[in-house]
């Protein structure tokens, strides 16, 4: 049998309704000196004996619920003058339980249910939102989301009643905002080093592990939540927006890392923020950063440097500072030529090495002293079909030597 921890609550008393029934009020105990002894005040209604009588199980109101939120996992009844606290019965994830009461969509949830099941979300999940069952109302929420490819979580609850989920019970709105009020930055840093604790644990420490590195925009309506704000909209809308970033591993396709920003902040400004995050929350050593044109610049190829982590940026050739375009010239005429042809990548493909000259520390107010060089390689590829269009036509990307040195050209 579950040990029950019953909340402590506040003082209550039971008053009947000018329409029958009785409700449970909470109160206070005031002196008062004129008459010389205590009298009850402040009482507010909390909740309500759902058969009628004066003994039974109580219904709280949601305002009552939000202050002391483990009545949502227990069955409260009035006995006598006593309140009894019993452990809800729990989930049944099983359709059996349903078939003869009302039919569920169930197929989608237990695909979802499998895919859980073969990596380390739910364990993770489970290991951080223990309480309260709210991993299983994270997840039941994720499905929804996924299912019904809308963020609208004002319509959760008439899908919940008719979906098999992982948290059975039907979850109202306010009681998703009290789950996600639940969720601060601490969980979430927990959850990030759970899931990279399960990913690595089994890796070779030797291997490295590329992770895709992007970011989307999210628009909203809703100009007062907490990232909201214009900026570079990726999906051409005139709103609001907060931005996520992901860190997706190449087997899986599995997010080890994400990261909400303020919607003005551009991507190009969120690498030196990452690179924190993951020497904050010890990454693998042996994580590549494998990222867009929208990331690379001086200061972040630097940082990355600094930090010991590897990286394949998508260069462009207007980043202050660096000589890309003057290496495309210099290399053109060989790059198009029949011997950089590569069987294996069915493109040409010509390699530079770069010395790469940067700052080992920065002192703030101070100007940089380019103490350090690491050995970098510029990869350019080319593709005679789009040499109508530019001479120029090609992707380039930078590496850094790592077990890149031996095949370079499989950092493209």
């Amino acid at each position: 049998m579950a040990v029950i921890n019953p909340p402590k609550l506040p003082s209550l008393l039971l008053n009947k309704g000018p329409k029958g029934g009785y409700y449970v009020y909470t109160y206070q105990n005031i002196w008062d000196a004129d008459k010389k002894r205590s009298r009850r005040a402040n009482s507010k209604k909390v909740g309500v004996i759902l058969n009628g009588g004066k003994e039974g199980l109580i219904k709280w109101d949601e305002h009552f619920i939000k202050d002391y939120p483990e009545l949502e996992h227990l069955d409260v009844f009035r006995e006598g003058r006593k309140y009894v606290f019993k452990a809800k019965e729990p989930q049944i994830n099983s359709l059996d339980f349903y078939k003869n009461t009302k039919i569920y969509h169930a197929g989608a949830t237990f695909a979802l249910d499998y895919i859980v099941s073969q990596s380390n979300i739910g364990k993770a999940l489970s290991r951080v939102f223990f309480k309260y069952n709210n991993y299983l109302k994270i997840l039941s929420i994720a499905y929804y989301l996924i299912l019904c490819k809308n963020n609208n979580i004002s319509q959760f609850e008439e899908f919940s009643e008719c979906t098999r989920l992982p948290y059975q019970r039907v979850l109202s709105p306010s009681s998703i905002y009290r789950l996600f009020e639940r969720i601060d930055e601490e969980k979430v840093d927990r959850f990030i080093e759970i899931m990279n604790d399960y990913y690595f644990k089994n890796r070779d420490e030797n291997d490295y592990v590329y992770l895709a590195f992007d970011s989307t925009s999210i628009s909203t309506y809703s100009p007062n939540l907490r990232f909201a704000d214009f900026g570079k909209n990726k999906d051409g809308d005139d709103l609001y927006q907060y931005n996520v970033l992901m860190l997706v591993e190449q087997d899986s396709g599995i997010p080890l890392f994400y990261r909400a920003y303020n919607g003005a902040v551009p991507d190009i400004v969120t690498l030196r923020r990452t690179i924190a995050d993951a020497t904050r929350l010890k990454f693998n050593k042996n994580i590549v950063f494998v990222c867009d044109k929208g990331y690379p610049s001086a200061s972040n190829i630097d940082d990355c440097l600094r930090n010991n982590i590897s990286f394949v940026f998508n260069m462009r050739t207007n980043i202050k500072n660096c000589l890309i375009q003057q290496e495309i010239d210099g290399a053109y005429n060989r790059l198009i030529s029949r011997a950089s042809f590569n069987k294996k990548l069915n493109q040409h493909v010509y390699t530079v090495k770069l010395k790469w000259k940067y700052a080992s520390t920065l002192v703030e107010g101070k100007n940089r002293r380019f103490d350090e060089e690491k050995e970098l390689f510029l990869h350019f590829y080319y593709d005679p079909d789009l040499r109508f269009s530019s001479e120029k036509a090609i992707n380039y990307n930078a590496a850094t030597v790592c077990e890149l040195l031996a095949l370079p050209e499989n950092c493209g």
